[in-house]
């Protein structure tokens, strides 16, 4: 509604011969803005009134019915109509309100006019149709997002009709859904839409969440009249509500670290093989698109009660075993290479990345029927000889309950060839908090840490390390493992001990 001046000109105040007169100020005019069928009542109808307040100075106060200044006939006088009469808005620029088109909705038959104090306006059946229609539109600033962006939504409510409407919460009532939150307009605007007319509302941020990949981000607003004011229906509700999506893209990429479960198998025993799959993408992973396989064992399962999905950041574990042939012919090294490949039916999980996808290692098949003589089993695509990893582990050997301490492995590569695929574990005792925010491409699994870097070349180092904080409840001596791996590489083990002290 129009801003209400200090001014009030009132019976009270000026006395009844001062308002009349238009030597001190001219009175409000009423008109009929529209009328429309009352579908409850036969021949119904239901008539929109609206007031122009000229003079710049004055807000009219008019008593109501009872003092016959302002008032319905036919009966009843008072129908709800407003008694203050704000001088008419000074108008926004792009917008043509100024005066109020709406003030106040009545029902009756045959003709209504309203007397305001000396000037009328009548609504019959020949009075100008109403035609209501809001529309809305939902806007978002991006065609497409990717998990942990944030969208800006903005909502425009237009008038799509003929008639006039307050588009506030006097006359319309607007809602989301998708987690927006509906502000106020964007820039000035009136608080009536003329025909043709829109007002810009933001309608807030929302964040992208893994669980959106490859579908959208969602939200929608919709806009209703106050049918205590407007009873009569949108003319088209089919615009009355507005959804927009927007695409999702995720990326798709998983590493593996896969070493033999021990160092030597003897023939005729299983060797076994467990497979850490991490997912270092946006986007969950179902199991049903991942097929882990060995070239020398064949077919890893995931252990029982893996996840169905594996979250972003988040690691599966699976199993492979199979028989070790037995006689002397099987003694030596057994290479295998265990790959991770990803895909199902859908075409949606493609890895971007195949390089961390395989992990090449080897164990040694001695005892039992080799005896002291042993032969190579080597594939033809596969090192004939384990390359050397240098590795120094630095690690707190005391330590007071409560206390901290920090992990730091270096590894360096000693040969005159790039090392790849390398990769370091570092499984801290149980109940030992690590105290450190991890980055985005390392891994934890249970209280296992992993590290994993695409090469190390000759001679250069690479240092990883993580801090961790005792219980005051530990005490004693507290078991770290520390494994290093690298693809053609025999695996480095050491099991550093901390004493935790009263």
């Amino acid at each position: 509604m129009k801003t209400p001046r200090l001014l009030v000109a009132s019976a009270a105040v000026l006395g009844p011969a001062a308002i009349a007169s238009p030597a001190v100020a001219a009175p409000p005019a009423p008109f009929v803005t529209c009328v429309a069928p009352d579908p409850a009542v036969a021949n119904g109808l239901v008539a929109y009134w609206g007031y122009s307040n000229t003079d710049p100075e004055v807000t009219w106060t008019v008593p109501g019915a009872g003092a016959q200044r302002n008032r319905f006939t036919t009966a009843p006088a008072d129908r709800g109509q407003p008694t203050t009469f704000p001088t008419n808005a000074p108008g926004v620029p792009g917008y043509g309100d100024t005066a109020t088109q709406i003030a106040v909705s009545t029902a009756f038959t045959g003709n209504l006019t309203w007397q305001l104090d000396g000037k009328t306006a009548q609504a019959s059946s020949s009075s100008p149709a109403c035609g209501f229609d809001a529309a809305v539109d939902l806007v978002p600033d991006r065609a497409a997002a990717r998990p942990g962006d944030a969208i800006t939504w903005t909502a425009v409510v237009r008038n799509a009709g003929a008639t006039p409407f307050p588009w506030n919460e006097r006359g319309l009532v607007l809602s989301a859904t998708g987690g927006l939150a509906l502000e106020g307009p964007a820039s000035p605007a009136p608080d009536e839409l003329m025909s043709g007319e829109a007002v810009t509302v933001p309608a807030g941020r929302t964040t992208v969440t893994p669980g959106q990949c490859f579908g959208s981000a969602t939200a929608s607003v919709s806009a209703a009249f106050v049918t205590s004011l407007i009873p009569t229906a949108d003319a088209n509700p089919a615009n009355n509500t507005a959804t927009a999506g927007v695409p999702v893209n995720c990326t798709v990429d998983v590493q593996v670290v896969a070493p033999f479960d021990k160092a030597s198998f003897a023939p005729g025993t299983d060797a076994t093989r467990t497979a850490t799959v991490s997912n270092v993408g946006q986007a969950p992973l179902p199991l049903g698109a991942l097929s882990v396989r060995d070239s020398a064992l064949g077919a890893y399962a995931p252990v029982p009660g893996t996840p169905a999905v594996i979250p972003p950041g988040g690691a599966a574990t699976f199993t492979v075993s199979a028989p070790v042939p037995g006689g002397a012919a099987a003694c030596g090294t057994m290479w295998g290479t265990t790959t991770v490949a990803v895909g199902d039916a859908s075409g949606r999980y493609v890895d971007q990345d195949t390089s961390s996808n395989t992990w090449t290692s080897s164990t040694s098949i001695a005892g039992g029927a080799c005896g002291t003589a042993q032969t190579t089993n080597t594939p033809t695509n596969t090192p004939t000889a384990a390359r050397l990893i240098s590795a120094s582990i630095s690690a707190p050997t005391k330590v007071r309950r409560g206390g901290r301490g920090t992990y730091r492995v270096t590894v360096l590569n000693p040969g005159k060839t790039r090392m790849t695929a390398l990769a370091v574990a570092l499984s801290v005792p149980k109940r030992v908090i690590i105290s450190q925010r991890l980055p985005g491409r390392v891994v934890r699994t249970g209280n296992t840490v992993w590290w994993r870097t695409g090469a190390l070349a000759p001679g250069k180092r690479w240092t990883v390390s993580l801090k961790v904080r005792y219980p005051r409840q530990y005490v004693g001596k507290r078991r770290t493992l520390v494994r290093v791996f690298a693809r053609g590489a025999r695996t480095v083990r050491t099991v550093p001990v901390t004493r935790v002290l009263r």
